[in-house]
C-alpha cells in the first residue's frame, strides 16, 4: 500500500468516528432545544377550546411524546458513539503521543483545527493540518479496524 491509499483509507475511518460524535451532538442539541421550547409553554388558556381538542388540547401531550422519542433516539446515538469511541481510541493508542492527541481531539472528540492545534501546543492550525495529520493517519492505517482498510463503496460510473 501506498501512504497515499493508506492516508485515504484512514480518513474515511476516522471522518466516520468524527460523523458518530457530530450527529450524537445534533441529537442532544435537538433534545435540548425541545426541553426549552416545552419548559417554555406555560400560562396556556384552553378557553373556548373543549379540553382535549383542538391545537391547545394536543400540543403538549404531542410534544412531550416527541421529546421522549428525540431522548431515545439521542441515547441510542451516545451508545453508538461511545462504542465508536472506544475502539477507535484503542486504535489511537497504538500510535504516537502526537498521533494519538491529534486523533483523538480531532476526530473522537470532533474539535476545532484551531482547538486541535492549541492542545498540541501549535500556534498554527495549518501546520497540524499539513504536517501532523498526514503522518497519522498513515500511520492509524495499520492499527485500523480490518473492515475500514477493505471494504470500500463500489464506485458508479
Amino acid at each position: 500500500m501506498n501512504d497515499e491509499f493508506k492516508q485515504f483509507a484512514a480518513a474515511r475511518y476516522a471522518e466516520h468516528v468524527r460523523g458518530v460524535k457530530l450527529r450524537c451532538d445534533a441529537l442532544d442539541f435537538d433534545v435540548q432545544s425541545m426541553r426549552e421550547s416545552l419548559t417554555g409553554v406555560k400560562g396556556v388558556t384552553y378557553s373556548g377550546t373543549p379540553l382535549g381538542h383542538g391545537a391547545y388540547g394536543d400540543a403538549i401531550p404531542d410534544g412531550v411524546a416527541k421529546l421522549e422519542q428525540m431522548i431515545v433516539e439521542s441515547t441510542t446515538a451516545l451508545v453508538e458513539w461511545l462504542d465508536v469511541k472506544r475502539e477507535a481510541c484503542e486504535c489511537f493508542s497504538r500510535l504516537d503521543s502526537k498521533s494519538y492527541a491529534l486523533l483523538t481531539y480531532y476526530y473522537a472528540n470532533a474539535l476545532t483545527w484551531s482547538d486541535t492545534a492549541n492542545l498540541l501546543g501549535y500556534k498554527s492550525k495549518e501546520h497540524v493540518q499539513r504536517e501532523l495529520k498526514p503522518l497519522a493517519l498513515i500511520a492509524l492505517y495499520d492499527v485500523m479496524p480490518e473492515e475500514w482498510r477493505r471494504n470500500f463503496p463500489n464506485a458508479e460510473i
